[in-house]
């Protein structure tokens, strides 16, 4: 499982993977989208344990 980063950003935009992490990076920027953090959380089976782990970082409100 890919642990939370800290929260920078209001918007979070959880991905499954490096791909989609890089694909939505490179949309965001092309949109000029501010405001959205992407959070790789790995795969289906470790989103769950991602959720759970992501209320305790520093930002989550």
């Amino acid at each position: 499982m890919s642990d939370p980063k800290t929260i920078t950003e209001a918007k979070q935009l959880l991905v499954e993977g490096k791909d989609a992490e890089v694909f939505f990076a490179a949309m965001i920027k092309h949109m000029k989208l501010p405001g959205i953090q992407i959070q790789d959380f790995g795969g289906n089976s470790q989103l769950r344990n991602f959720l759970k782990a992501l209320k305790n970082v520093s930002g989550f409100r």
